[in-house]
């Protein structure tokens, strides 16, 4: 009961989130303009970070959903830079462009950097997937937060940091055990040593 009532309490929030952005917008047209710069950046980026899912995630996500941004991120600026040509003359419309092109080189830099992140964070996944079942650990059998050693033991996590997971025994008390990490990689299995 108490899930269902925390999810019904979330179902209305996108829709108020969305009548609240454009009551705003109707009020001031520079959020207009941040949002088109957005959705174009955004567009942008989004074409880099297909890799790793399914051809259906591809098409619709990453290439039709980008496409999509990327249209109307354009369309609204330009529209916005021809109307204004009446009041301002070619210098709205050079402006427009300009503004397009610039969003166009933000969203290409920000895709590349954020796919080389995500690369680097599938590399370390592979990685300390492999090393963990180097060093004979697996998920538990019995409780879905549990590991299991080699010998069956089973291994509860008590403290995370940047650079180690600490474990308890369970079932033994004053034993610990804990894995080194190294920039998200794991380097290091202390196997369980008592305190």
């Amino acid at each position: 009961m108490l899930e269902q009532l925390a999810t019904a309490s979330t179902y209305g929030f996108g829709a108020s989130f969305g009548r609240d952005l454009y009551k705003a917008a109707k009020k001031n047209p520079i959020v207009w303009a941040i949002i088109g710069i957005l959705l174009i950046a955004f567009g942008w980026r989004n074409f880099y970070l297909g890799q790793g899912r399914g051809d259906a995630y591809k098409f619709f996500v990453t290439f039709l959903g980008s496409t999509i941004l990327i249209t109307i991120g354009t369309g609204g600026w330009l529209f916005v830079g021809v109307a204004l040509t009446k009041d301002f003359g070619n210098v709205a419309l050079i402006t427009s462009l300009i503004v397009i092109i610039l969003s166009y080189i933000a969203g290409n830099i920000w895709g590349i950097k954020d796919r080389k992140k995500r690369q680097q964070a599938a590399e370390a996944i592979a990685h300390n997937a492999t090393f963990m079942r180097d060093m004979g650990l697996s998920d538990s059998d019995f409780d879905a937060d549990l590991l299991q050693d080699a010998e069956g033991n089973l291994l509860k996590l008590i403290e995370q940091s940047d650079d180690k997971f600490v474990f308890s025994v369970s079932g033994k008390r004053g034993y610990r055990a804990a894995i080194k990490l190294e920039q998200g990689r794991m380097v290091d299995y202390t196997g369980i040593v008592k305190l």
